[in-house]
């Protein structure tokens, strides 16, 4: 009987443990997660909040660097108009664009040759700052700032990250436009006019095979509005992923 009893009770000590380690497992996991996913197949439809207008992001395939670097496929799509192709990959924690070839960068730079763009970070800490183009400490960075919620098309997400594109103009800091992540899924949206509000968001997400929202059918930006707002839309919109 007493062994009985010292058997049962060494079982539920183990299973203690086992429980124990279950649940740090899965919170060192969840500490762990990245703020940006590239899969082959991922798809981003975005729309702006103002005219229903819509831009899809697409990982289509992958290819490789002229100096060997793997590097994914993305294609930006506007409305309903031909598709722009960058590529990207995942490096020391970051979400990078780059050229396929260095004859591609038209400013040169041999510390940059590829002219790399880190567009986020994939484990960002809150107040974490970095100049975007690699190997230039130019003025232009992003700051992360943490939030506990935002909520977008497809749905409201938690303890997301903004990262604010900042920069001096006649030597004052400014700031032009802050995209927000979501933890396992990456961009879901960005604020271009100045509130932190996602005024361009995303409607239907598909990472990694899991689907969020639904698309809607493209469209074109509404002819309302100044030809210089639509080309600043169109601009800030395509350097978030690192499009010139």
């Amino acid at each position: 009987m007493i062994k009985t009893f010292a058997q049962i009770l060494i079982s539920v000590l183990i299973s203690v443990l086992l429980c124990a380690c279950s649940k740090s497992s899965v919170s060192s996991e969840a500490a762990a997660s990245s703020y940006m996913l590239l899969n082959v197949g991922d798809v981003r439809q975005l729309v702006y909040q103002n005219d229903s207008s819509t831009v899809r992001w697409n990982i289509v395939g992958t290819t490789k660097r002229k100096d060997g670097t793997d590097v994914f496929i993305g294609q930006y799509i506007p409305g309903t108009e031909p598709p722009d192709t960058a590529y990207y990959f995942l490096r020391d924690g970051y979400f990078l664009s780059t050229l396929l070839d260095t004859s591609a960068n038209w400013g040169y730079n041999p510390t940059n040759p590829y002219w790399e763009q880190k567009l986020a970070r994939l484990y960002p800490t809150n107040g974490e700052q970095w100049h975007i183009i690699v190997g230039e400490n130019d003025s232009t960075s992003f700051v992360a700032a943490h939030f506990q919620e935002k909520k977008v098309l497809c749905g409201n997400f938690l303890d997301v990250y903004g990262f604010t594109y900042t920069y001096y103009s006649n030597g004052m800091l400014d700031t032009m436009l802050t995209p927000f992540y979501a933890p396992n899924i990456g961009f879901i949206g960005t604020d271009i006019n100045r509130d932190l509000q996602p005024d361009v968001s995303a409607s239907y997400l598909k990472v990694g095979g899991r689907e969020m929202g639904s698309l809607w059918p493209a469209k074109n930006p509404s002819p309302a509005g100044t030809n210089a707002e639509r080309i600043r839309r169109n601009r800030i919109l395509r350097s978030i992923f690192g499009i010139r």
